[in-house]
């Protein structure tokens, strides 16, 4: 959630609940944060990739979830793809929800 709130400057499920601790409790409940518009201010497509990344972050189990290794690699592929690139690869990632 922290990768969200860097990108969007301001706190996961801030628009859905008052306290801290309510937010906790809906991630127990395995809610996750809908997608924003934009992430730190990125086009569309890469907020979508970096969005699909968030997910697999966020898995619930958490066996399912991606490494940190993995996030760092995707996270330099990321920096270093080209506009074609990203909306490949936006195209590819799970669809919203």
């Amino acid at each position: 959630m922290t990768m969200l709130q860097l990108g969007t400057l301001s706190e996961p499920f801030s628009e859905k609940y008052k306290s801290p601790w309510a937010a906790t409790s809906a991630v127990q409940r395995e809610e996750r944060p809908e997608m924003p518009s934009n992430l730190a201010n990125l086009p569309d497509v890469a907020t979508r990739a970096l969005w699909g990344m968030l997910e697999a972050m966020w898995a619930h189990n958490p066996a399912e979830r991606i490494s940190a290794a993995e996030v760092a690699s995707l996270l330099r592929k990321l920096g270093s793809l080209d506009q074609d690139v990203l909306e490949i690869i936006a195209s590819v990632a799970p669809p919203d929800g």
